[in-house]
């Protein structure tokens, strides 16, 4: 659901919005701020809850299943101009994180804190700090110098090649 306030036609001032939106599988979005139609600058209070991890694992550079959940409070500025920049500031929370298959996940984190995120889109990234709880890896080696870790961080080759798009969205 979503609410605007203050819109005129033409644009004489920033338009208040309001989103509230569920997400694929479980959790949601919830936005608020302004949106100035003159000058294409969003300032934006964005809040991520509980929202599940699994839907977004094509667009990710991973071989194999992605679960968890994950939690943001961030504060977006931006513009869809030409230059399309943005800054994020703000923090972010993965919970129950497990990659791999459901029986024997290779990788899992209890919970992952990212404090002081700080995104200047496109050119830095900076994080304060970051607090890893429980993190647990299973590394073996199947085959001289092969480790099935490591290869599932990497996008399939059709996949990187743009060939084999995903048709669904996840929004």
């Amino acid at each position: 659901q979503g609410i605007i306030e203050e819109a005129t036609w033409p644009a004489k001032q920033p338009i208040r919005v309001e989103l509230v939106a569920g997400l694929p599988e479980e959790g949601h979005l919830e936005a608020e701020g302004t949106l100035d139609p003159t000058s294409l600058v969003a300032d934006l209070r964005v809040s991520l809850q509980h929202a599940s991890l699994a839907p977004y694992r094509p667009y990710l550079p991973l071989t194999e299943p992605l679960t968890g959940t994950a939690d943001a409070d961030l504060r977006l500025v931006g513009s869809i101009d030409e230059a399309l920049e943005t800054k994020i500031r703000g923090r972010a929370r993965v919970s129950d994180l497990k990659l791999g298959p459901e029986e024997s996940p290779v990788l899992m984190v209890e919970q992952a804190e990212v404090a002081g995120l700080e995104i200047d889109w496109p050119g830095r990234l900076g994080v304060e700090q970051v607090v890893i709880h429980k993190p647990s890896a299973r590394i073996e080696r199947v085959e001289p110098g092969v480790f099935p870790l490591r290869t599932m961080f990497t996008r399939p080759a059709a996949q990187a090649a743009g060939v084999n798009r995903q048709s669904t969205s996840p929004v």
